[in-house]
């Protein structure tokens, strides 16, 4: 008799539990997007599977954060779910695009780390191009692969972070690390030494102020600031 209730009491529990996953009083009343650019809201709603007939506690949060996460523009994605009110709120960190590496016939995408976001034949943004190191390979999601060139990467993730701090992703034009220690940017006409990184937070902020003062007058040439304990030495392009 006891088992008999027991089997009962069980059979009940699993009927309200069917109930539960399935009425439509329980589906997803509203669903945020927050902190996303280049992914549009649609394709994160297609990567997480969610949508307005999806019943609230069918929704799998970890699950979904795992799919975006496998997206390589995804820095870091938190989603919360709220049972009562019918809510899901969808906040993700993007990685951005500070720049292009030549490789072979195609441009390597590549964040502030260094890391390949997606390749492509062609440029989609105004940004610097790095030219002079050599990658020996790539994985999409990856920091960039190099053999024994440990200095050249270094340089360009400096600069490349240097470049976005001081808001010249659009006018920087090149970053040469072609010559060892002596990194060379390209910036509205004119050619820059760097030399090493070493103060090179000091050397790109001379950078923006230097070209601002020439952008007035259209000036070309040639500006040296390898060592700034010493006058910045510019040349004009006649």
């Amino acid at each position: 008799m006891k088992s008999i209730k027991t089997f009962g009491a069980l059979a009940f529990l699993a009927f309200i539990i069917i109930a539960v996953l399935t009425s439509p009083l329980f589906s997803v009343g509203n669903v945020s997007v927050k902190g996303s650019n280049k992914l549009t809201d649609n394709y994160i709603l297609k990567t997480v599977n969610l949508d307005e007939q999806l019943n609230i506690f069918a929704f799998r949060a970890r699950n979904a954060e795992r799919a975006l996460k496998a997206n390589p523009y995804v820095a870091d994605v938190s989603i919360k779910k709220n049972l009562l009110a019918r809510t899901v709120d969808i906040n993700v960190k993007e990685r951005v695009v500070c720049g292009y590496v030549e490789y072979m016939s195609s441009y390597l995408y590549i964040d502030e780390d260094g890391r390949v976001l997606e390749t492509s034949a062609q440029m989609d943004e105004r940004l610097p191009v790095v030219v002079g190191f050599k990658p020996n390979g790539f994985i999409v999601g990856n920091i960039l692969q190099f053999d024994g060139d440990a200095a050249s990467f270094d340089t360009l993730v400096v600069l490349t972070r240097l470049i976005k701090k001081y808001g010249l992703e659009e006018s920087v034009a090149q970053v040469s690390l072609k010559e060892e220690n002596n990194a060379r940017i390209y910036i509205n006409g004119i050619d820059v030494e760097l030399g090493d990184t070493q103060d090179a937070d000091e050397k790109i902020g001379m950078v923006k102020s230097i070209v601002q003062i020439l952008a007035n007058d259209n000036v070309k040439g040639f500006l040296d600031i390898k060592d700034i304990t010493r006058p910045a030495r510019f040349k004009f392009l006649t």
